[in-house]
Parts: C-alpha cells; sequence; structure tokens
C-alpha cells in the first residue's frame, strides 16, 4: 500500500459514498477516530453532504442544523436561504457563515432564527460560485 501511515497525534475522519454508472446515490455521515487511544471515540458527526443531489436523512439534532459543503474555491460566505415551505418566504436575518477551502462542516443554531417554527417544513436553498442550488428538506423537532 502506498498511503502514509496513519499518526497517534492526528485526528482523521472518514465517509462512504455510493455510485451507480459513475452517479452519486448516496453519502454517510462524517465519523471522526484517533489512532492509539484505549476507547475509540465514537463521536459521529451526522453531516450530509449538500452539494449532491441527493436529499435524505436527518439533519437537525436538538436545534442544530449540521451538514456539510465542498467549497473548492477561496475562503468566502456562504451563499444561502433558508424558505418556509409553508408559504415560500425567504427568512430573514439567518446567520453569516464563512467557507474554508475544502470540506466544510456547517453548524445552523436554529433558535437563533427569528421565523422557524416547531413542526413546519423549510428548505435551506444554496448556491455554489457556478450558481448551481442545492436544497435540504428539513423541520425542526423542537426549539431549545
Amino acid at each position: 500500500m502506498s498511503a502514509p501511515k496513519l499518526k497517534t497525534d492526528k485526528i482523521y475522519y472518514w465517509q462512504v459514498a455510493s455510485f451507480i454508472a459513475n452517479q452519486e446515490i448516496a453519502r454517510s455521515s462524517v465519523e471522526k477516530f484517533e489512532i492509539g487511544k484505549e476507547e475509540i471515540d465514537s463521536v459521529l458527526y451526522d453531516y450530509r453532504l449538500v452539494n449532491t443531489k441527493v436529499n435524505n436523512g436527518k439533519y437537525v439534532y436538538g436545534s442544530v442544523l449540521k451538514f456539510s459543503f465542498e467549497n473548492r474555491y477561496n475562503e468566502k460566505k456562504l451563499n444561502y436561504s433558508i424558505i418556509d415551505l409553508s408559504n415560500g418566504t425567504k427568512l430573514n436575518k439567518v446567520p453569516i457563515l464563512k467557507l474554508s477551502n475544502g470540506l466544510n462542516l456547517i453548524d445552523i443554531e436554529t433558535k437563533g432564527i427569528s421565523g422557524l417554527s416547531y413542526g413546519k417544513m423549510y428548505r435551506l436553498e444554496i448556491r455554489d460560485s457556478n450558481n448551481d442550488k442545492y436544497n435540504i428538506l428539513f423541520s425542526i423537532d423542537r426549539l431549545k
């Protein structure tokens, strides 16, 4: 094997994707692990990759919306909005989020966004640098 040896002083992440005819059909959550710990840190990061057309899985954990987004460009602001599906209105005052180059794990605290309500459906709409649109459908289980 030509892969470098994993080191004990590093944190690693892994994720599995499945493809049919070179088209991605699903992607697992991102999981964190470290080499050499007596007990494996089993914290599971349920960040679904947004820049695929697949929209499955749970995204809201408690009051936090979690997803990942791959930015292939320099650092920039995430171009996104949240739309209330019951009336089609865009929510105002969503947090400003910065993207680094590469895979970004993103948390949005939903209890800080005015207009989100328990039990309603929403669409997180993200536009990349090519103006391609990606969506996550989500609802709030409970606001704490």
